[in-house]
């Protein structure tokens, strides 16, 4: 995969990012996370059917955390500015995919979104 400048890497990295938010409440623990911020509107555009709003690498590195962005950093020998970017893309296209009916399915997994997504589909529903 080579989203986000990442090379080959960004699958792996993308599973982080998943496996993360699955620990953190998966699906819904995200839209309250996103909403916790102020940014209930673009959660709710990856849920919903329409065009996804796009998040800023600060706001998925406030998110993620701190010591999420630097291990995942020092893992993949990257900075961790460049973690956040990925993120950044990487998050809407995530629950997009994961939320095809428009809703969060019933257990919220993100990670049944990776399948799609590492196939390179990171368009809009």
């Amino acid at each position: 995969m080579k989203q986000a400048g990442l090379g080959d890497q960004g699958g792996d990295l993308m599973k982080m990012i998943g496996s993360h938010i699955q620990g953190q409440g998966g699906l819904q623990g995200l839209v309250e996370g996103f909403s916790k911020q102020g940014l209930g509107d673009q959660a709710a555009s990856w849920v919903g059917t329409g065009e996804n709003q796009p998040i800023s690498p600060e706001q998925a590195h406030g998110f993620l955390g701190n010591d999420f962005i630097q291990n995942a950093a020092k893992q993949f020998g990257i900075s961790p500015d460049m973690i956040a970017q990925a993120a950044s893309q990487f998050i809407p296209g995530m629950v997009d995919k994961a939320t095809p009916g428009g809703q969060i399915p019933q257990g919220g997994d993100i990670m049944s979104a990776l399948p799609g997504m590492l196939g390179g589909l990171f368009g809009n529903k």
